[in-house]
Protein backbone atom coordinates (compact mmCIF):
# COMPACT_ATOMS: atom_id res chain seq x y z
CA UNK A 1 0.00 0.00 0.00
CA UNK A 2 2.88 2.38 0.93
CA UNK A 3 4.01 2.06 -2.97
CA UNK A 4 0.76 2.78 -4.10
CA UNK A 5 0.39 5.91 -2.17
CA UNK A 6 3.80 7.07 -3.18
CA UNK A 7 3.38 6.21 -6.62
CA UNK A 8 -0.22 8.63 -6.29
CA UNK A 9 2.36 11.23 -4.92
CA UNK A 10 4.40 11.32 -7.83
CA UNK A 11 1.61 11.33 -9.98
CA UNK A 12 0.33 14.39 -8.74
CA UNK A 13 3.25 16.10 -8.47
CA UNK A 14 4.11 15.43 -12.04
CA UNK A 15 0.82 16.62 -12.97
CA UNK A 16 1.75 19.89 -11.00
CA UNK A 17 4.89 20.15 -12.95
CA UNK A 18 3.10 19.96 -16.35
CA UNK A 19 0.49 22.28 -15.42
CA UNK A 20 2.83 25.43 -15.24
CA UNK A 21 4.36 24.74 -18.85
CA UNK A 22 2.58 26.13 -21.98
CA UNK A 23 0.86 23.82 -24.43
CA UNK A 24 1.05 24.37 -28.49
CA UNK A 25 -1.87 23.95 -30.82
CA UNK A 26 -1.49 24.30 -34.50
CA UNK A 27 -1.79 27.43 -36.34
CA UNK A 28 -5.00 25.78 -38.46
CA UNK A 29 -6.81 25.54 -34.75
CA UNK A 30 -9.69 28.40 -34.44
CA UNK A 31 -11.31 26.81 -31.29
CA UNK A 32 -10.55 25.19 -27.91
CA UNK A 33 -11.62 21.56 -29.77
CA UNK A 34 -7.61 21.07 -30.89
CA UNK A 35 -5.37 18.68 -29.09
CA UNK A 36 -2.51 20.26 -27.42
CA UNK A 37 1.12 19.29 -27.56
CA UNK A 38 4.23 20.26 -24.99
CA UNK A 39 7.68 18.96 -24.39
CA UNK A 40 7.62 17.47 -20.64
CA UNK A 41 10.39 17.80 -18.27
CA UNK A 42 11.97 14.34 -18.47
CA UNK A 43 11.42 13.52 -21.82
CA UNK A 44 8.98 12.81 -24.61
CA UNK A 45 5.85 14.73 -25.46
CA UNK A 46 2.71 15.39 -24.00
CA UNK A 47 -0.48 15.29 -25.96
CA UNK A 48 -3.82 16.34 -23.63
CA UNK A 49 -7.43 17.25 -25.48
CA UNK A 50 -7.51 21.71 -25.43
CA UNK A 51 -11.52 20.90 -24.74
CA UNK A 52 -10.30 18.65 -20.94
CA UNK A 53 -6.97 20.92 -20.58
CA UNK A 54 -7.39 19.89 -17.05
CA UNK A 55 -8.09 16.50 -17.74
CA UNK A 56 -5.43 13.71 -18.56
CA UNK A 57 -2.80 13.63 -21.31
CA UNK A 58 -1.62 11.01 -23.29
CA UNK A 59 2.61 10.39 -22.22
CA UNK A 60 4.66 9.73 -26.20
CA UNK A 61 8.28 8.46 -26.07
CA UNK A 62 10.13 10.98 -28.48
CA UNK A 63 11.42 8.36 -30.90
CA UNK A 64 7.32 7.58 -31.47
CA UNK A 65 6.79 10.75 -31.49
CA UNK A 66 9.37 11.55 -34.02
CA UNK A 67 8.45 8.45 -36.13
CA UNK A 68 4.80 9.87 -36.18
CA UNK A 69 5.66 13.68 -37.13
CA UNK A 70 7.91 12.02 -39.80
CA UNK A 71 4.90 9.87 -40.88
CA UNK A 72 2.75 12.64 -41.49
CA UNK A 73 5.28 14.67 -43.21
CA UNK A 74 5.80 11.93 -45.83
CA UNK A 75 2.10 12.57 -46.28
CA UNK A 76 1.59 8.61 -46.55
CA UNK A 77 -1.49 8.33 -44.92
CA UNK A 78 -4.95 8.15 -46.66
CA UNK A 79 -7.07 10.77 -46.93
Amino acid sequence: MENVLGHLQMIEEEMEMISQFSWFTSSYCDTSACVEVRGLPDGGVGLRDGKNPEGPYLRIPTAQWRSFTDFVKQEKFAR
